[in-house]
């Protein structure tokens, strides 16, 4: 795929997080990317039903979140996604499966996703969900992060890709679902490298959910303890990239960052 040229945002996160929004804008543009507002959203998580983009290929899915349909009350956060691809005028291959853009962490053709994809897709096995999704060579499934206040189901949020073989992995886990998830990894020919934090605060789990562009990662300044040290990780793991740092703590109240309501195209 060409190097991203384009880097979208809600028209929301725009109005709602002005002082966000206006960091991460002057920090793309100052790396000459150019950013624009998607107006057909309902909610500022675009990356949650925005196409996933395979070399030249755009894969739309039937976005349906349990987390939005089963509570009346989040039913206005339930973007319809034909709405802002046609905004942008993008022609779309249609995937028969429930999915969430967040749950698509992806290297090449190997993709890892949490077993969410199982629990909403009911009776579906790795097999057909591989005959389905032709795009993909290899496909992970990966346990759910076991916090309860976590009802997304995202792999965004737990793991990032380093190298094809190398992976970054959030470390605010319990060590038996630790030890789980790095088993899973490890069997399927994975190098593992937590994210460490010097404190495990609040919301410390947020780092990991940095926006990684061709030679730029933008990462999310959460604590002032965390911040630094998170920082020097990322330059030593990724030492090709420029790391620039923009605040998030409004987001990670709302229970995600900055690969979450982003879109690059």
């Amino acid at each position: 795929m060409s190097q991203v040229k384009t880097v979208y945002f809600s028209e929301h996160l725009r109005q709602d997080h002005r002082t966000i929004f206006n960091c991460l804008k002057a920090t793309l543009n100052r790396y000459n990317y150019e950013v624009k507002t998607l107006k057909q959203t309902k909610d500022i998580w675009i990356r949650d039903f925005m196409p996933i983009l395979f070399d030249d290929k755009a894969i739309q899915y039937k976005y349906t979140p349990d987390y939005l349909i089963e509570d009346k009350a989040n039913h206005r956060y339930l973007t319809n996604p034909e709405l802002p691809i046609k905004e942008i005028g993008l022609k779309t291959d249609k995937l028969e499966l429930i999915l969430d853009g967040g749950n698509v962490v992806k290297c090449n053709g190997t993709v890892i996703m949490t077993d969410k994809i199982f629990t909403e897709n009911i009776n579906l096995t790795a097999e057909d969900f591989e005959n389905k999704f032709p795009h993909i060579k290899k496909l992970i499934v990966i346990p759910r992060d076991p916090h309860s206040d976590e009802v997304y189901g995202h792999a965004d949020g737990m793991v990032r890709f380093i190298a094809d073989n190398h992976l970054l992995v959030n470390s605010q886990y319990p060590d038996t679902f630790k030890q789980k998830l790095h088993t899973i990894l490890k069997e399927n020919g994975f190098k593992i490298t937590e994210l460490q934090v010097k404190e495990n605060t609040k919301y410390a789990w947020g780092y990991i959910n940095f926006l990684h562009l061709d030679s730029l990662i933008i990462q999310p300044s959460i604590n002032k303890v965390n911040d630094n040290y998170v920082k020097e990780q990322l330059e030593t793991l990724y030492p090709n990239v420029t790391v620039e740092l923009c605040d998030a703590k409004a987001l990670t109240k709302k229970g995600g960052v900055f690969n979450c309501v982003s879109w690059e195209l």
